[in-house]
């Protein structure tokens, strides 16, 4: 089972740490021991409900990216890796922020390495946008917020240590336009069969509504999507899917 419950972790500037030398004493106290962890994209623990969940609540965000999800599910599988609960969002201010310092501590790319420095903050700014526009109505933020000082000031402590890069995920490279092209020309993607038909709404409402996950697509319902102004040259559709407030994502008329 997960533990809620978080050993204290005294601030310790980073100035007198190295990578190698996590174990200190402070004045006869023992610190707590920091380990990198080593984000590895091939060696995923995250439960499928779990990530349907996160992606589910990362979709309120109104994010079209898919940065603050990478940023997610990297933070929650280091949770897992630290045997602490995944759903952070339940704990108080006191341990999440200590929950936040080790992790901007710790985390590390692919190679073993710490990210640039926009990454790091990038993983931040996807946390709070995930807190902020949670249903649990998180209440606060966790980069404005005095009670999350101690956390930012590791996060920019370790920042200053990194190159100033963007290192986050940019997904799998795009379907060129002549891929695209020969999709349509081939049959793959239209109208003349029952199963190039599935395929292009498939095609259509991943790329414009973002519909991904199986539980998303067994929840839709016909009523959910809706032309508007019908019959002029700036007809669209919109989809409102269950938890969402407004449907924001439209698909256009492209003639």
């Amino acid at each position: 089972p997960l533990s809620t419950d978080l050993p204290a972790i005294p601030y310790l500037p980073l100035d007198s740490r190295s990578d190698n030398d996590d174990n200190s004493e402070d004045e006869g106290t023992q610190v707590a021991s920091w380990h990198p962890w080593v984000n590895d994209e091939s060696a995923r623990a995250l439960s499928v409900d779990k990530v349907a969940e996160m992606e589910e609540n990362c979709r309120r965000c109104g994010r079209k990216d898919n940065s603050i999800r990478w940023c997610l599910r990297t933070f929650k599988e280091w949770c897992l890796a630290r045997h602490r609960t995944t759903d952070f969002e339940t704990l108080p201010c006191d341990q999440l922020c200590r929950l936040l310092q080790q992790f901007y501590y710790e985390v590390r790319n692919p190679s073993g390495n710490r990210y640039g420095g926009l990454t790091l903050l990038g993983f931040r700014s996807a946390i709070n946008s995930y807190l902020l526009n949670h249903p649990a109505n998180i209440n606060f933020n966790i980069v404005s917020d005095k009670r999350f000082s101690t956390a930012n000031k590791t996060l920019q402590k370790v920042a200053k240590k990194c190159p100033m890069g963007f290192e986050a995920k940019q997904g799998i490279k795009a379907v060129s336009v002549p891929d695209l092209k020969r999709l349509f020309a081939s049959g793959t993607l239209g109208r003349s069969t029952p199963i190039s038909l599935q395929r292009l709404i498939w095609f259509y409402f991943t790329i414009h509504f973002h519909v991904k996950t199986t539980n998303e697509w067994l929840a839709l319902e016909k009523k959910d999507l809706t032309l508007h102004n019908k019959g002029r040259d700036d007809e669209y559709f919109t989809l409102k899917r269950p938890g969402w407030a407004s449907a924001t994502d439209r698909m256009e008329r492209t003639g």
